[in-house]
Parts: structure tokens; sequence; C-alpha cells
């Protein structure tokens, strides 16, 4: 009998310490956890991609794929507005991901409202949208660290294209020079000699200036103006140069492969000049005629800087009515500045 009794006082003994030391027992300790704690719960532990600095180098990027890469950096999900489009560049060096952010907010015009559950971008032209109540963020000023010091992003020369957005149009200008392929129609000086006369032109070179406007991507018109070394051809006793100078209106129509890359296709109309210088025999005579001109090539821009292209192209060009027996290949290369 009294054996029995020691062996229940033990075991409601060894039940009471169980209860006391088990974390969720009756008699267990309640844990206080503050607000911070509470939403810090909720956060993702491995926070290394947020607090860590890094370094960006976007070249002609479209600017919502980089709200895209920088989306695991801040632990922010960017919702960008529709009118926002088009292509940046942006070269920073280690800094945070919010800084990041700022910057290209500020140089592309755009602000930010806090959703919740994400953060919405739009442009600085819109009505800021009617947004959920929401606890006030502080902004980190925006400065950059460097072995001088932090200075502040206005000073920070980045390299993003003027007029890339969506928010501009863009103008362009550009020269370039050219090796020209003669297609000329020898008899017609002939038929300005009375006897038998070899006529046979030489190629020759140019170079050639153009201003245009880019309505999009896709689609632009600009204005050439070409000038052509004369032709110059050997004669028995004498010599022939003839001169071709071409002013034209253009259309232009794009195909962007990628942003570094575009080839396109031109077509347009003009009005050309033909100049020829005839001696022979010991005189001279000149003719100088006027008349339309169409053109027809290829080509493509390939970007060497935000602001710079380096283009070639192939154009064709014929004459009409008092200059039908113009016509000639170019190929040129040359510069062109976006602004």
């Amino acid at each position: 009998m009294m054996k029995t009794k020691r062996i229940v006082l033990l075991s409601v003994f060894g039940l009471i310490c169980c209860c006391l030391a088990m974390p969720g027992g009756v008699y267990a300790k309640s844990r206080v956890i503050s607000a911070a704690t509470l939403r810090n719960q909720n956060k993702p532990v491995d926070k290394g991609n947020i607090t860590k600095k890094i370094s960006v180098n976007f070249r002609n990027k479209d600017i919502r794929k980089i709200f895209k890469k920088l989306e695991p950096f801040c632990g922010n999900k960017y919702v960008l507005d529709q009118k926002i489009q088009g292509n940046v560049s942006l070269k920073v060096k280690r800094t945070s991901c919010e800084n990041i952010v700022e910057i290209l907010m500020a140089e592309n015009k755009l602000k930010a409202a806090n959703e919740g559950d994400y953060i919405r971008v739009f442009p600085v032209t819109e009505i800021e949208p009617e947004i959920k109540k929401q606890p006030e963020i502080k902004k980190k000023p925006v400065t950059h660290s460097t072995n001088e010091g932090e200075i502040n992003p206005a000073h920070v020369k980045t390299q993003k294209k003027r007029g890339t957005s969506a928010f501009h149009n863009k103008f362009y200008i550009g020269f370039s020079g050219a090796y020209s392929l003669q297609f000329l129609d020898d008899q017609q000086t002939k038929d300005k000699f009375t006897g038998d006369v070899n006529v046979s032109f030489d190629n020759s070179f140019g170079f050639q200036f153009k201003g245009g406007y880019m309505f999009n991507s896709y689609l632009s018109s600009e204005a050439v103006v070409n000038f052509l070394f004369p032709y110059e051809a050997s004669l028995d006793n004498g010599n022939d140069d003839l001169s071709v100078i071409n002013f034209s209106i253009n259309g232009k129509g794009s195909y962007p492969i990628s942003p570094m890359f575009k080839p396109y296709g031109v077509a347009g109309v003009g009005y050309l000049n033909a100049y020829e210088d005839i001696s022979y025999n010991g005189e001279t005579f000149q003719t100088n005629d006027w008349g339309v001109s169409l053109r027809l090539g290829t080509g493509v821009d390939m970007a060497v800087t935000p602001d710079v292209s380096i283009g070639f192209e192939t154009i064709y060009c014929t004459g009409l009515g008092n200059v039908d027996h113009i016509s000639y290949l170019t190929l040129s290369l040359g510069l062109t500045y976006t602004f």
C-alpha cells in the first residue's frame, strides 16, 4: 500500500515538473512581442540584397526592365504607369538601391506613391493618385560615397540619354562621307559633239549633311543635302567634269533590333542639279540642268554613346526630266547626333 502511494506521488510530482518546464505550459512565462518585432517577422529573413551597396551600368536599357531588376535589391515591388516607356542609361557605383531609384526617378521626372503592397511610379505631369493612408516613409538624402566624401547626385554625371523617355521627341543632325558609283548616261554627253567622241566617266567621292525628326522608334523624316565631287571623263582632246548636288526630303522607317543596333529603310524625292564643264580642242562650254530626283536605300545605325551613333548607308538615286541622264549609287559612313 505504501509502495503504491509513493508511486502515485512521484508520478504527480513528475507531471507538475513537466508542465512547468514546457514553453507553452500553464505556468510558462508569457512573451511580449513588440510591433517592430512582429513586422520584422513578416519580412524575409535574408536581407542581404536590400542592405548591401550595389553598382549599376545600364546602357540604353528599357526603363521598365530597370525597375524590375531593382526590385529584389530594394525589397519593393514597382508598378509603372503605362505612359512610362523608352530607354535610359545610368551608371552609378557602390550605393544603395534606394539611392539608385531616387536618381532614376529624378532624371526621368517621375514620382512614387506608396500603395501598401507596391510602389506606384508615375510621371510628374500626372495628378498624384489618391492613395491608401500609409505611414509616412522618411527618405534618406540621396548621396554617393567617393574617396573624397559624399556628394550630391545633382553633381554626379550619369550617362542618361536626353529624350530617351516617352515624354520627349528627338531631333538629330548628321554628317557622312560617301563613295559614289556612277551609272551616268554617256550618250547624253556624246550628243553634244558633232563627231565621234569616246566618253567614260570615273566613279567619285562626296559627302552629305542631314537633319531629321524622330516621331517614334520606328518612323522619322529627314532632309538631306548630297554633294558629289565631279565625275571625270578623259576625252580625246580634252576633259569633262560632271558635278551633282541633290536636295531631298525623305521618310525613314526603322526597326530597332536592340538598343544598340537599328537597321532602317529610306525613300524620298528631291531636286537635283547636274553641272557639266567640258573642255575640248581649247574651247570650253558648260551646261547646268535641274530636275526631280528619286532616292531609295537602306542603312543601319549603331549607338556608341547615348547621343551619338555611327551609320552606314547605301542609297540609289536617279534623276527625271532634264536630269534623267544622272543615276548613281552612294556608299556612305558617318556620325549622327541626337538631341
